[in-house]
């Protein structure tokens, strides 16, 4: 199997139509129709089904585009990187962050850095540290931002800021003179609290201390 077959294959799926796969890989249409007979000779396999004039996937195409999609993106990584090198260019900047830091600090920080490194292109996600750090590990993204340090052996982290917990509560919940004062994590022991979600790093961290201050006091 090579990669143009999967080209091919893929650039009919998306068009719908040897015609418009044609447009898409940049050939002539009689050079499509005979690349997409030579690749289901090759394979082996009815990819399509013709159906009101535009193609249809089979159900072994279907399980093959699921398959080959991972594979195809990383051939269109190598391909902005060989054009990027050509012109000069760096390669493309893979961000990834939680929901928090993408929505409220990153897009004007990202700002800032895309005025001074306008020729390199960049990309900002938006996952949980758990997905982040397998992203991470499987070299998806360069670098990623999150609220908690994750420990993992393979993985460099560096803290860039230290910022306060804020406690929320109904108005009234506190006398005005404690409204503004630092709170400890003994006085938050036994409240009734909206917890954080369970999977979320800051919320171990959170609840490992509540639960030390609640043996403390038994003791």
């Amino acid at each position: 199997m090579r990669l143009r077959d999967l080209e091919v294959f893929h650039a009919v799926l998306q068009a719908g139509s040897v015609t418009g796969a044609a447009r898409l890989l940049h050939v002539s249409q009689p050079a499509a129709s005979k690349a997409l007979q030579q690749v289901e000779r090759q394979w082996g396999i009815a990819l399509f089904t013709r159906s009101a004039g535009q193609l249809v996937p089979t159900e072994e195409a279907r399980k093959l585009e699921a398959a080959s999609q991972g594979m195809l993106g990383q051939l269109d990584d190598v391909k902005r990187l060989v054009e990027g090198l050509r012109s000069g260019e760096a390669q493309s900047l893979k961000v990834v962050a939680t929901p928090a830091i993408a929505q409220q600090l990153l897009p004007q920080a990202l700002g800032q850095w895309r005025r001074r490194h306008a020729r390199v292109n960049c990309e900002l996600a938006t996952q949980h540290t758990r997905e982040i750090i397998d992203a991470l590990l499987l070299h998806e993204v360069d670098i990623a931002f999150t609220l908690s340090a994750p420990t993992h052996p393979a993985l460099m982290t560096r803290a860039l800021a230290r910022m306060p917990l804020k406690v929320l509560a109904p108005a009234g919940y506190w006398v005005q003179e404690c409204q503004q004062a630092p709170m400890t994590v003994a006085e938050l022991a036994g409240q009734r609290l909206i917890a954080l979600g369970a999977h979320d790093p800051l919320a171990r961290r959170l609840d490992g201390l509540l639960a030390s201050e609640m043996r403390g006091l038994r003791h």
